[in-house]
């Protein structure tokens, strides 16, 4: 761990992953808020929808191939701790990525708060989903699949594999 601490490569991932999510936050969340606030005569839904996706989809496989080499290109948590668990990398940059993951969707939210501070009704792309039951299935979904994807992504490299 203190090896790890004193290294320039490592801080250079775990400031790349900062940039990374600061970046996905603020391209993702800025497009979802072009959803409730449509620009000029655009009011068909199914226009905005593709719009966000693409731009979700977009931004994440573009932070991917930016920071992959240098950090692994986790950019969630999730993807973290399910390549911990394999015993990719150590705890100690499990926790350094963890914390500038969440630094960097902080840093994200607060300028864009900043930015659109003025709209009227702003909840900053809040999907009020179904409700209770149902949105907590959701993100527990999406947080198990992250999970196994960290798995999968360890297992590939074990096998000689070369992913980014």
């Amino acid at each position: 761990m203190a090896s790890e601490f004193k290294k320039k490569l490592f801080w250079r991932a775990v400031v790349a992953e900062f940039f990374a999510m600061t970046l996905f936050i603020f391209i993702s969340i800025g497009s979802a808020l072009g959803f409730m606030f449509p620009v000029g005569k655009n009011e068909t839904r199914a226009q905005d929808n593709v719009k966000v996706s693409l731009a979700f989809g977009l931004s994440i496989a573009t932070m991917a191939q930016s920071v992959g080499h240098i950090s692994g290109a986790h950019l969630n948590p999730a993807v973290t701790l399910g390549v911990l668990l394999n015993c990719q990398i150590s705890i100690f940059r499990a926790v350094m990525y963890v914390v500038a993951q969440c630094l960097g969707a902080i840093v994200a939210t607060a300028i864009l708060s900043g930015v659109t501070s003025s709209l009227p009704d702003n909840s900053l792309g809040l999907n009020a989903g179904q409700g209770g039951y149902q949105n907590k299935v959701g993100n527990w979904g999406v947080s198990i699949l992250l999970f196994h994807l960290g798995f999968a992504k360890g297992t590939v490299v074990k096998h000689g594999i070369k992913v980014f």
